[in-house]
């Protein structure tokens, strides 16, 4: 857990025991509240709302700030956001934090997974924040979103032990066959399943990384320009997988990346020239517009509307690359998720 005491100093310069401890219990009531909603457009849009109060020149959406207030009044009945939107930004953050750092990895997809991947994403790519403090909160935050997401990624591939079938005696009028032998084989067949899933996408990868060719440019990356190459093989790679994308796979993407270089977010498009029409044309995921502050890579590729300028700085291709494989296999893996929700 944010050392709480530390950071309420962002909007209370000396604050009192009892104001601490009210502002503690309000970061565990909104990491609760977080963590509870299992639609991953809802869990996306918390990510999103906390990243826009964040960046330069925007607000807290209505719905987050009325989740934070609420949190708030519940300690302090007082409380109103007028006036106080630092420490509503600032209570957003360490109840964004306690919801990520407390979880663990996950076999699969989990709804902390979804905070922090998303956090990372969004957060990675704002500038920094005008006030120290609350830049050092923002980058624990983003810290906590990169750790998780990578641990999970991980552990998600580790593959399940496929235990013995353990099958119950029958009744003498063999009436209960059918589902003692299903209850039985469950748990072993359920394993070996999922272990399939895993040697499949571990087989797909591989066969892809040894090729050299972008089925969404449909032609050799080695023809394609440097920035093409870069953020297509990111893409490529991503469309392979089936959960989150670990370093591992990054690290085969950069043997895509050529020499090139560093390039600004807003210069990504002016770099792919006419080949950012087959991105565009590949993006079929209405997520990319709805939250264009998580997906910023993306957005900024189809210009989508409120697509981030990103931080002004310059960074090296195999960062894009990098960052395309992570927006592009977030996306991947959120669209196996059925129904839409974890």
């Amino acid at each position: 857990m944010a050392d709480v005491a530390k950071h309420v100093r962002i909007f209370e310069a000396v604050p009192t025991d009892d104001f601490v401890t009210k502002r503690i219990a309000v970061t565990k009531d909104l990491g609760a509240k977080f963590l509870k909603d299992k639609d991953i457009d809802a869990l996306l849009g918390v990510v999103d709302g906390v990243a826009q109060a964040c960046a330069p020149r925007s607000a807290m959406p209505e719905g987050l700030v009325s989740t934070v207030e609420g949190a708030i009044r519940a300690q302090s009945t007082s409380f109103v956001s007028e006036g106080n939107e630092v420490q509503l930004v600032t209570m957003a953050l360490l109840g964004l934090n306690h919801a990520i750092s407390t979880s663990s990895p996950a076999a699969t997809l989990s709804i902390s997974d979804v905070l922090a991947t998303g956090a990372w994403l969004a957060l990675s790519l704002q500038p920094p924040s005008g006030d120290p403090k609350l830049e050092e909160l923002r980058q624990e935050v983003l810290a906590a979103g990169r750790t998780l997401s990578l641990a999970s990624a991980s552990h998600a591939r580790k593959r399940r032990v496929v235990d013995e079938a353990k099958i119950e005696t029958f009744a003498e009028d063999f009436s209960d066959v059918s589902p003692k032998i299903l209850a039985g084989l469950k748990g072993p067949v359920g394993a070996l399943r999922e272990n399939a899933i895993l040697d499949r996408e571990e087989i797909d990868f591989l066969w892809w990384a040894m090729g050299d060719y972008s089925t969404l440019m449909a032609q050799r990356l080695s023809s394609l320009s440097a920035p093409t190459a870069a953020l297509a093989a990111g893409w490529d790679a991503a469309q392979i997988l089936r959960r989150l994308p670990a370093e591992a796979h990054r690290h085969v993407v950069l043997r895509h990346v050529r020499e090139y270089e560093p390039v600004a977010l807003s210069a990504i498009s002016a770099g792919l020239g006419s080949d950012a029409d087959k991105f565009v044309a590949a993006f079929k995921d209405g997520r990319i517009a709805k939250f264009p502050a998580i997906f910023g890579l993306l957005a900024t590729i189809a210009k989508a509307a409120d697509a981030p300028t990103g931080n002004g700085e310059k960074a090296a291709l195999a960062d894009w690359a990098g960052r395309a494989l992570l927006e592009a296999g977030f996306l991947r893996t959120l669209s196996l998720v059925p129904g839409a929700k974890i």
